[in-house]
C-alpha cells in the first residue's frame, strides 16, 4: 500500500485496520494541503515563465509581444553574434530597442 493508493476514506478505512475518524481527519487535511501546494507551485511556475528572456531568429519589432522580462535575443547569426534587444512596455510588438 502507499500513498498514492489512497484516494479517499473509504480506502483508508478498508487499507487501515482500526483506522479512526481523526487520522482520517488528517490524512484529508494533508492531502488538501498538497493539493493547494501543487495548485500553488503551478501558477508560480507560469509565473516564472513570463520573466524568461525571448529568444527568437527575427527582429521583435511588430514580430513579438514583450513579457515581463522585457528582453529578447535575436539569433539569426548566432552563434557568431547575437542582437538584444529591450521593450520598456510589456504586452506589446512594439517599441523595441536595439542594446547590442
Amino acid at each position: 500500500m502507499t500513498l498514492q493508493t489512497l484516494k479517499g476514506w473509504r480506502d483508508v478505512r478498508e487499507n487501515l485496520q482500526g483506522a479512526t475518524q481523526k487520522f482520517v481527519q488528517d490524512y484529508s487535511a494533508v492531502k488538501d494541503d498538497l493539493s493547494s501546494a501543487e495548485r500553488s507551485i503551478a501558477t508560480l511556475l507560469e509565473t516564472i515563465e513570463g520573466f524568461k528572456p525571448l529568444f527568437g531568429a527575427q527582429t521583435p519589432e511588430g514580430n513579438v509581444t514583450s513579457n515581463a522580462s522585457q528582453v529578447y535575443f535575436d539569433t539569426t547569426a548566432s552563434p557568431a553574434s547575437v542582437t538584444m534587444y529591450f521593450n520598456e512596455s510589456v504586452g506589446v510588438d512594439t517599441g523595441w530597442v536595439q542594446i547590442s
